[in-house]
C-alpha cells in the first residue's frame, strides 16, 4: 500500500461506514441512519444507483439498467413507502409477448399460470403440463427467499433444463415458455443454472403485478441517498479491517488515500471483490466469493420515431427466435411518460455470451447487430430509430449451478455475527433489486446487534 499521501482521520464519535451506494448499501444505509447511527456511505463511481441508472435525453426517460419493479419486492416497495415515494409509482403494462414461429402470443405477467393454460402458444398436450409445473412451484414456495435462497437447497441439484426432462416438460413447454423464462431473468441458457433459479424468476419476479417509477428507477436510489447526510463520490474503498474495539476503513478518494476509523461497517460490493476489501474474511468464506462467476449483458435503448404495432411491454425472446436477444421491453407501452407523444422507445437486453462477444466491438457494430436481432421480432424498427444509447454491463448477476446455494447455505453458517464488518449484495439469492436491498438490510440489522 502506498502511504505517501496518506491520511489518518482521528476518531470522534465513530461513524458507521458502508461501501457501496448501489441498492444494498443504500438500503443498508438508511437502515442504520433510522436506528440513530452515523453513516458515512463510500461509492467508487461519480453517482449512487449501481446497476439502477436513468438517462434522459429529448424527451425519453431511458432506463439503462434495471427496468421493472415487480409488486412481489416487499424489501423495496416498503422502502418505497417509508420515503413517501408512493405517489411517485405508476402502475405498468404487465402484458408479455412470448414468440413462437413469427407469432407473438399475450399473456398477462400477474396471471401468466392462467393465460399459460389458455394461449395458443402452446399445444392442448402441453397445457395440461403446466398443472405439474405449478404443483412443483407450489412446494417451494415457502423456501424461495430473497434473503437467503440457500434454504432451497434440497432441489438444488439440476438444471431448469435436466428437471424439464424429468418432469416430462421437456419439448413446446420448455422451449417457448420454461427457457425464455431462465433467458429473461438470468441472460443465461437454461441448460446451465440452477433449477431453484427458474422456480425464483417464476414466482417471485413474474405472477406479480408490475411497477414504475414515474421519474424513472434512478429517482429511488437518490431520494435514499438524499435522505442521508454523508454520501461520498469517487471514493473507492481499498481495505476495512476490524482493530481493537472498531474498524479501520482505507479509502482512494479526491485528497488521495485515506484512512479513517469506524464503529463498523457494511461491505456491499460484488462477492468475488470482497475477499480483497475484507482480508482478514475466514478462508473458505473468502474463497466461496472469489469463485463467484458473473453474467455480462449489454441494454440498448433505441428512440423512435414511431411506435411499433405491438401493445405488450414485455417480449420474451426465445432460443429458436434469436440466440442473441433474450428480452425486448417496449417502454412507451410499459408506462406513461417514457417517449415523446407517438414516438416510441424501446429497451434490448442480450444474453451474456453474446455481450461477452462484443463487449470490445465499437457502438456502431454492437448496434447493427443488435438491430438484426430485433428485427426477428419486430420486423422494420431499424427505419425508425432516431438515435441509440449502449449501456455495457459488467458482472451484472451471480452465474449460478446446481450446487450453488447449497455452498451458499455453508457460507451463512459460518459467518460470525460478532463481527463488527458484515456483508451485503445481491449474491444471497437470485439476483435483483430486491434481494440487493434484503441483503442491505440484514447486514444492518446483524451490525446494529453486533455493535449492542
Amino acid at each position: 500500500m502506498d502511504t505517501m499521501s496518506e491520511q489518518t482521520v482521528p476518531a470522534a464519535a465513530d461513524p458507521v461506514f458502508v461501501i457501496g451506494a448501489g441498492p444494498s448499501g443504500l438500503a443498508a444505509a438508511y437502515r442504520l441512519h433510522q436506528a440513530g447511527r452515523r453513516v458515512v456511505v463510500l461509492e467508487s463511481r461519480d453517482r449512487v444507483g449501481g446497476q439502477l441508472l436513468t438517462v434522459q435525453r429529448d424527451g425519453f426517460l431511458m432506463e439503462a439498467g434495471t427496468t421493472i419493479l415487480p409488486e412481489a419486492y416487499a424489501s423495496v416497495m416498503q422502502l418505497v413507502r417509508d420515503l413517501g415515494m408512493e405517489s411517485e409509482l405508476i402502475a405498468a403494462n404487465s402484458l408479455m409477448g412470448f414468440m413462437r414461429d413469427g407469432n407473438m402470443h399475450l399473456l398477462r405477467a400477474d396471471k401468466l399460470a392462467l393465460d399459460a393454460a389458455r394461449t395458443k402458444l402452446l399445444s392442448w398436450r402441453s397445457k395440461l403440463k403446466v398443472a405439474k409445473l405449478v404443483r412443483d412451484t407450489w412446494k417451494l414456495r415457502n423456501l424461495l427467499s430473497y434473503e437467503d435462497l440457500s434454504v432451497a437447497s434440497k432441489y438444488d441439484v439440476e438444471t431448469p433444463a435436466e428437471y424439464c426432462k424429468r418432469r416430462g416438460l421437456d419439448g413446446e413447454l420448455y422451449d417457448y415458455l420454461i427457457e425464455p423464462t431462465v433467458r429473461g431473468g438470468a441472460g443465461v441458457p437454461a441448460e446451465v443454472i440452477s433449477v431453484v433459479e427458474f422456480f425464483f424468476l417464476w414466482q417471485k419476479v413474474l405472477g406479480t403485478k408490475l411497477y414504475a417509477f414515474r421519474d424513472g428507477y434512478s429517482s429511488f436510489p437518490q431520494r435514499l441517498a438524499a435522505a442521508l447526510p454523508d454520501v461520498r463520490l469517487a471514493c473507492k474503498a481499498v481495505e476495512v479491517v476490524e482493530v481493537g474495539d472498531g474498524v479501520e476503513v482505507t479509502y482512494d478518494g479526491p485528497d488521495g488515500l485515506v484512512t479513517e476509523r469506524a464503529a463498523g461497517a457494511v461491505v456491499s460490493a460484488m462477492g468475488n471483490l470482497v475477499p480483497d476489501l475484507v482480508p482478514q474474511l475466514d478462508p473458505d468464506r473468502a474463497k466461496f466469493l472469489r469463485e463467484l462467476n458473473y453474467t455480462s449483458t449489454m441494454s440498448i435503448n433505441l428512440a423512435l420515431s414511431r411506435r411499433p404495432d405491438c401493445p405488450a411491454s414485455f417480449v420474451v425472446v426465445p432460443k429458436p427466435i434469436s440466440e442473441g436477444l433474450f428480452a425486448v421491453i417496449l417502454e412507451h407501452n410499459k408506462a406513461p411518460g417514457r417517449a415523446p407523444e407517438g414516438k416510441g422507445l424501446i429497451s434490448l437486453f442480450v444474453m451474456n455470451q453474446w455481450a461477452l462477444d462484443r463487449m470490445d466491438a465499437s457502438d456502431d457494430d454492437v448496434l447493427d447487430d443488435a438491430l438484426g436481432e430485433l428485427e426477428k421480432v419486430l420486423p422494420g424498427v431499424r427505419s425508425d430509430v432516431e438515435f441509440s444509447r449502449i449501456n455495457r454491463w459488467y458482472p451484472v448477476l451471480v452465474y449460478s449451478h446446481p450446487g450453488l446455494y447449497a455452498k451458499l447455505g455453508r457460507f451463512h453458517a459460518t459467518r460470525d455475527l460478532t463481527s463488527r464488518i458484515h456483508l451485503a449484495g445481491s449474491y444471497n439469492s437470485s439476483g435483483n433489486v430486491n434481494t440487493a436491498t434484503t441483503a442491505g438490510e440484514r447486514a444492518a440489522r446483524e451490525l446494529l446487534a453486533a455493535l449492542k
